[in-house]
């Protein structure tokens, strides 16, 4: 059953139900991008704190190279935190748009899942900041020491080192939610998954090497030990699933 079979708005309405779903995303990111415009001099102080956490004083070894590049970071800065901080609110439009189409037991679900998604990117995303950045950033510190290089970063540079790296880990983590939604509408079994534990973990490297903005194999196993690992709990996660639901037929 499509969605405007299952609603009783007309084509119309569903234009017009659509297009405040994009104003409203557009107004959250313009006062999301306003309110990081304002503290960009305190985000720029929390994403430096990995550096700090390496060793090393940010003020000593970040610089700037050309007269526009304190614009350019202040935008970047106001654009990539106002995106991050206006996602749930534009999930949540995005949700709302969808549910009349959903039935009542899939709209259980809506909450939970949404609930999980936010936490699971967070999860990742804290991982990152607390546990991997100052220990890759000290890597490749130590690597310049190593060959009698002065460590002078350009602040542009680092942000988009930090910033991939953050959202890397954040959509990685996402894994356990993806695999439980394919197990829902059939897709993926836990014995398939099970099965393919070998095929998986290829798969998780080959990728991890791709996302990973860095070279080091210190920070592709922080990467992939993590996704591995998560993937073995969406194992037990689907087995307990399609248990309860076993359950429940008979």
């Amino acid at each position: 059953m499509s969605f405007f079979e299952d609603s009783p708005k007309g084509f119309i309405e569903h234009l017009e139900d659509l297009r405040g779903v994009i104003v409203r995303s557009i107004g959250v990111l313009v006062v999301t991008m306003t309110i990081s415009a304002v503290y960009a001099v305190e985000i720029l102080n929390i994403l430096k704190q990995p550096l700090a956490k390496a060793g090393k004083d940010p003020e000593s070894i970040l610089t700037v190279l050309q007269v526009t590049d304190p614009v350019n970071i202040h935008l970047q800065i106001s654009f990539v935190g106002g995106i991050i901080f206006a996602l749930p609110f534009i999930f949540y439009f995005i949700g709302s748009y969808l549910l009349p189409a959903l039935e009542e037991k899939e709209r259980r679900f809506i909450l939970p899942i949404f609930a999980a998604g936010v936490c699971l990117f967070l999860t990742g995303v804290l991982f990152c900041y607390f546990a991997l950045l100052p220990n890759t950033i000290r890597v490749f510190i130590e690597y310049n020491d190593w060959f009698g290089f002065k460590t002078n970063w350009t602040i542009s540079y680092y942000l988009d080192f930090v910033v991939n790296m953050l959202l890397a880990f954040g959509i990685c983590f996402e894994l356990p939610l993806v695999v439980l939604f394919l197990n829902f509408i059939g897709v993926l079994s836990s014995q398939m998954l099970s099965d393919g534990r070998r095929h998986a973990a290829i798969i998780i490297l080959i990728f991890g090497a791709v996302i990973t903005p860095t070279p080091d194999a210190l920070t592709l196993l922080m990467l992939v030990v993590p996704m591995y690992v998560l993937y073995e709990a969406c194992i037990w996660l689907t087995w307990f699933k399609e248990r309860g639901a076993a359950l429940v037929r008979t």
